[in-house]
């Protein structure tokens, strides 16, 4: 089915306090009411890989001769996507423009499940810009002379299938590589 899960997988660590008389604990991890992972174990941290999305997880304890505790309460765990990867106007670019009002387009690879990414425009030091956009490219109007960069991430939003502690919040992945072009006016 093209480019399967495991390509986005990402290595994700849980933690949790010991449990007063276990000796072992088993951890549930779910997403969209389906368990992903189940898994029993000596130690208070479990890790392994998970695509990005939204997840809840549980803990139990394990008495000396096996006894299953009680379930903790489900938790949130959230696993963020890769950064995207900016494809125009490459690094270093020199961008000639004829007309003072000219579109600039910025544009960026897509990550896989995601749909709306948060731009950063700076020139110089400085941020000119700070949009959200729906889709992997905007047109920006009217650039004046200069030197400027970019960066954009991803926007991850819980949805109606998310655990409903996350509905309605949002989550930005790493910023993706920092991107350096110039526009001079002619």
């Amino acid at each position: 089915a093209g480019l399967g899960a495991e390509a986005w997988a990402k290595k994700v660590k849980v933690q949790w306090k010991p449990i007063k008389g276990a000796s072992q604990y088993e951890i549930l991890i779910e997403q969209a009411g389906r368990a992903v992972e189940k898994k029993v174990f000596d130690c208070t941290a479990w890790s392994g890989d998970l695509p990005f999305g939204f997840y809840t997880y549980q803990i139990r304890g394990y008495d000396r001769i096996k006894r299953a505790g009680i379930w903790s309460q489900p938790r949130a765990l959230v696993v963020m996507p890769p950064p995207p990867e900016g494809s125009f106007p490459p690094d270093g670019k020199k961008i000639v423009l004829y007309n003072a009002g000219a579109n600039t387009p910025i544009k960026w690879t897509p990550v896989n499940g995601v749909d709306k990414y948060l731009l950063h425009l700076r020139r110089g030091k400085q941020l000119v810009k700070s949009i959200v956009v729906t889709g992997t490219e905007t047109m920006l109007k009217g650039l004046p002379s200069g030197d400027y960069s970019w960066q954009v991430t991803a926007i991850l939003e819980a949805s109606g299938r998310a655990p409903a502690s996350f509905i309605g919040k949002k989550w930005e992945s790493k910023p993706s590589e920092e991107n350096e072009f110039r526009i001079a006016l002619e």
